[in-house]
């Protein structure tokens, strides 16, 4: 009887899952069948306008695109919402948000040198945003007039209109114009200052030297191509991400001062120098290119670092932490460690290629998975270390292929390597 109920049990099991699954492909056929059908008669209705107040964009299609160019360029597929308004004129477009109670302004690239008056307003809306066309052909420089309202002014992502100098009218409280370079009041520390926020990309100076009392270099402020040099001034504490991208600054003098230098500020760069004593305690050198980097002492984390091929990266005493992936996709030659290193965390030498890495004395705790990702061939473990993790040596993360390693004998290294069966030799 017992055995009996058991395949009764099964019986039933078995054509329930055979429903289920029946049942699960006809809905699913439906669904599709149903998406695909809306989307032919253009029923299918797209998220509305997003603006957070800095970029303008919508996420159709989860392709996230400027809304300026779905709006001038594909009116037909994609219209404005309720709360939208569009008006056209001879030299840009406006974008009007009904209910931020604010609007844009989208300009068109020039066809001959002239200047451009931003209005302060499109139908009682305030104009508190100039954006630029995006453009491959070859257009003639401008003069950009600021209203007293505006307080973003975004240059394409990729390519961008060329201006040849800023100015700003009275009255405006977010922006502020000094010899044709603009600056913004922004919040650092606390604290309200001017940050250098776009030097103009049409201008034809090879050297600037910013103005002394500037704390703070703004995200993709310089975009010339015309500049070579550039001089910072004592008070300078920040240069915010991509600050120098799509510049030809290739060798950068920091000063003392700096605080803090975001992902891919000193982009392209061939060589950079710290002023003796820097201030600078997080370091994040991305994109660069020197032979040599040799980080100020007084960093105690490093974020990321880069260097040419078979380039050489000194680290100072003091340094206390290297965030995982800080070295990837660098060939380097040499790579000196300080002392003061206690702890080789994982991933740190993820993306990292080099021929042989000393670890040096004073690093007590190889953790797990301290060098999985990487494509050093040999590494050279000292007599300090006392902990060795899982798959510390492993050069992928699912635990196959190993980094051989050098030991002391007797050390506790070499226990390790012989209980484990690691690939190992003496030194």
């Amino acid at each position: 009887r017992f055995i009996m109920k058991e395949k009764f049990i099964k019986k039933i099991r078995k054509n329930n899952n055979w429903k289920i699954r029946i049942l699960t492909k006809i809905l699913f056929v439906f669904v599709f069948s149903l998406l695909v059908f809306e989307k032919a008669k253009g029923k299918v209705e797209w998220p509305p306008l997003i603006w957070d107040g800095h970029w303008l964009q919508t996420d159709r299609n989860n392709d996230w695109r400027w809304l300026f160019e779905d709006y001038y360029l594909n009116e037909d597929i994609f219209p404005p919402d309720e709360n939208a308004g569009l008006v056209k004129h001879e030299q840009y477009v406006v974008i009007i948000d009904k209910k931020k109670g604010e609007a844009a302004i989208y300009v068109h690239a020039p066809k001959k040198e002239m200047t451009i008056e931003i209005p302060e307003s499109e139908s009682g809306y305030p104009i508190v945003a100039v954006y630029t066309e995006h453009t491959k052909q070859e257009i003639e420089p401008v003069n950009l007039k600021l209203s007293r309202y505006v307080r973003e002014v975004e240059f394409d992502h990729v390519q961008f209109d060329g201006v040849k100098s800023f100015e700003v009218v009275a009255g405006n409280e977010n922006l502020k114009a000094v010899d044709g370079v603009l600056y913004k009041r922004v919040v650092y520390k606390g604290k309200t200052t001017w940050a250098l926020y776009r030097y103009p990309n049409r201008r034809m100076d090879e050297s600037f030297m910013i103005p002394e009392g500037v704390k703070v270099i703004s995200s993709f402020a310089f975009r010339n191509e015309n500049l070579k040099n550039v001089t910072f001034p004592k008070s300078i504490k920040k240069i915010c991400r991509w600050a120098f991208t799509q510049s030809s600054v290739s060798r950068y003098y920091i000063p003392k001062g700096i605080e803090k230098i975001g992902t891919g500020a000193l982009h392209g760069a061939k060589k950079v120098v710290f002023e003796e004593k820097s201030h600078i305690k997080e370091l994040n050198l991305s994109n660069i290119a020197p032979l040599v980097v040799r980080v100020p002492k007084g960093v105690k984390i490093l974020k990321r670092i880069s260097v040419a091929d078979n380039g050489k990266v000194i680290l100072p005493e003091g340094l206390k932490k290297i965030r995982k992936k800080a070295f990837q996709q660098n060939v380097i030659k040499k790579l000196v460690l300080p002392k003061s290193l206690k702890k080789i965390k994982p991933y740190i030498f993820s993306g990292l290629s080099m021929k042989k890495l000393v670890l040096p004395e004073g690093i007590r705790d190889i953790q797990n998975y301290a060098f999985s990702g990487s494509k050093i061939k040999t590494i050279v473990i000292p007599k300090s270390v006392k902990k060795i993790g899982k798959n510390s040596f492993v050069k992928y993360g699912n635990g196959k292929g190993q980094i051989p390693i050098k030991v002391y004998k007797g050390s506790y290294a070499h226990r390790f390597a012989k209980k484990h069966g690691l690939l190992f030799f003496l030194k």
